[in-house]
């Protein structure tokens, strides 16, 4: 909410030419428009960028809904140190607005990618009576409409704006020296939970994470070199070659990659008003029970188990295969054989050096099991699926490794590091992962030059998230950085700006995710950074108390070098809870470096 010039930082914005320019909270009834602006405490990923010697990045603001996502032209003094010179929100209004951007990277050429996460499910859309209360009707206030919950219906949010098809795409920003920006959604990668894209060195090759539950990976091959609006998709069939339910860490798989078929950014502009899902699919109900459990009725359908929508089966209409693959792009994967079994995979990063992709997947759960649930068995997840992964739970997640050709195709892919869960009874009620390792890994990013790997939590399984240094050469991690009870370190990510290196993270709302049985030792951490009281336990539009905003930021600089500049020792004041209240705060990183607030 700081404001800089007319404009504030995380204002959620309406449309352009609608009457209020920020999106407004509910009234106290919660089923009319209220009289205080949206702002977000949810910052998500932030971009910095060099263009023709001037300095910018973009922060994108993960929910409410609409989301949002803002540009800000920053100067940089002779230490290296950044400073806010002035922002303005980026433009949706050609695009249908932005629908939760999560993660993000910067491309070879010095571009933002960005992403819409969650998908709205236009199979439960378009076969719904009523929508009630939720997401979509949030996001009827980007066009300035305040649906009452029990009357709101799929016809008012057609009639308002709103088609699912719209929402789900990586979006591209490129930032132009005056402070300009032309932003556009790259329809033809497809709609899935974008996490993020990260493109290859070749300036070609598009990976893209998938988060959820029963989700996928894929790619984007362009048919251009640094255009990112034509080209084919690709989803990945996983091969286990460890033993069926193996430990995490222990997992190995080889991959094979499916050629999707892809319609065009044209097309899909044409069909995202006049194309529903039964336009798209024939459907039939799959069993559930008995024999024939998993396997549909009718000759020509097919199974398909993802998004967590549970067993479905499909049958593609004629001709409709280019749009079925792009719009409903998950199900399609599921429909030719890739995998869609992983849960909440999250950020991706390359390693140019050793030729290996890292990302993160939060939790080894549900699809990854052997027709099990957290240890438990239970089918639902791999009913009517492919069941090509077996492993056994670990709540606390893992980051993947894998190994790459010189196509900059993954062949290969193995655990480098996964989260141990606690045991102890003494403590694992308060940090139900150990601390000494990772708890639901979000998002992670290289610093090439040193070889060591960043790694962040969104997590319940540590009471602070914390931010971690995995060491490639040594296989050493160091805590190097802890934030609030109850808020993400998301979007971790090492950029270079002149002479100067920065790690940028972003704190997200301190205090906003909370316990209801939560121990008195949690419950306790809440009167720390300044006593703040809590947040209410869901993203709402209640304003943020005093010590509750969110924060975007870097530790640095650093001097452009080739050392490492990260103790392997563990710094036992890195893991203690620590006060986001004022402007910085301290990382440990070898040495006491600062996180410097951009915006909060």
């Amino acid at each position: 909410g700081d404001k800089f010039g007319a404009e504030y930082a995380a204002g959620v914005t309406t449309k352009a030419g609608t009457a209020d320019k920020y999106a407004m909270q509910w009234a106290a009834d919660g089923n009319s428009k209220g009289t205080e602006k949206l702002v977000s405490n949810d910052p998500d990923f932030t971009s910095l960028l060099t263009i023709d010697g001037k300095f910018f990045s973009v922060t994108h603001f993960e929910t409410p809904r609409p989301g949002a996502a803002y540009l800000s032209e920053l100067e940089q003094d002779d230490k290296g140190k950044l400073t806010v010179k002035a922002t303005k929100a980026i433009d949706f209004s050609t695009d249908g607005g932005l629908w939760i951007p999560c993660a993000g990277s910067v491309t070879p050429w010095m571009t933002h990618l960005g992403s819409e996460e969650y998908e709205p499910n236009a199979r439960a859309f378009y076969e719904s009576t009523t929508l009630g209360k939720g997401s979509i009707r949030d996001f009827m206030r980007y066009w300035g409409k305040y649906e009452p919950e029990a009357t709101f219906t799929k016809e008012k949010a057609i009639a308002g704006g709103f088609y699912p098809y719209q929402y789900g795409y990586p979006w591209e920003t490129v930032v132009k020296s005056d402070f300009t920006e032309t932003t556009k959604k790259l329809y033809s990668h497809g709609r899935q939970a974008w996490e993020l894209s990260y493109v290859m060195p070749d300036s070609r090759t598009v990976y893209g994470t998938d988060d959820g539950t029963n989700v996928f990976f894929t790619y984007f091959k362009a048919n251009t070199a640094k255009d990112l609006s034509a080209g084919t998709n690709y989803c990945a069939k996983y091969t286990q070659t460890s033993a069926a339910t193996s430990e995490a860490k222990d997992w190995t798989a080889t991959i094979e990659w499916i050629a999707m078929p892809t319609a065009t950014e044209a097309d899909v502009k044409a069909a995202i008003e006049t194309t529903t899902f039964a336009d798209l699919f024939d459907t039939e109900a799959c069993p559930t029970t008995g024999s024939t459990a998993g396997v549909c009725p009718t000759d020509g359908f097919k199974s398909v188990n993802s998004g967590g929508f549970r067993c479905e089966c499909l049958k593609v209409k004629p001709g409709k295969e280019a749009l079925a693959g792009t719009l409903e792009k998950r199900r399609y994967a599921g429909y030719l054989g890739c995998t869609t079994e992983f849960r909440k995979w999250e950020g991706i990063t390359y390693d140019s050096k050793n030729k290996k992709i890292y990302t993160a997947l939060s939790g080894v759960e549900r699809g990854m099991e052997d027709n099990m649930k957290n240890g438990v068995a239970d089918t639902q997840y791999d009913l009517g699926g492919s069941n090509h992964l077996k492993m056994k739970h670990n709540k606390c997640g893992c980051v993947m490794e894998m190994e790459i050709n010189d196509d900059f195709l993954a062949i290969k892919a193995k655990m480098l590091v996964c989260g141990v869960p606690n045991v102890d009874p003494a403590t694992k009620d308060i940090d139900s992962c150990v601390i000494t390792g990772i708890a639901s890994p979000d998002n992670v990013a290289m610093i090439g030059e040193l070889d060591q790997l960043i790694i962040g939590e969104d997590t319940e399984g540590h009471v602070n998230d914390l931010v971690w240094i995995y060491d490639l050469k040594s296989g050493s991690m160091t805590r190097i950085a802890s934030t609030p009870y109850g808020s993400e370190t998301t979007s971790p990510y090492w950029h270079t700006l002149g002479d100067y290196s920065y790690m940028t993270f972003v704190v997200q709302h301190p205090y906003g995710e909370t316990k209801d049985d939560e121990p008195a030792t949690i419950a306790a951490m809440k009167t720390l950074s300044e006593k703040a009281p809590a947040m209410p336990k869901t993203n709402s539009d209640s304003a943020p108390p005093p010590g509750t905003a969110g924060y975007v930021g870097y530790i640095g600089p650093f001097p452009r070098v080739n050392k490492a500049v990260v103790s392997t020792s563990t710094d036992k004041a890195a893991a203690a809870p620590r006060s986001v209240s004022s402007s910085i705060f301290y990382g440990v990183m070898g040495a006491i470096m600062t996180l410097v607030v951009l915006v909060h």
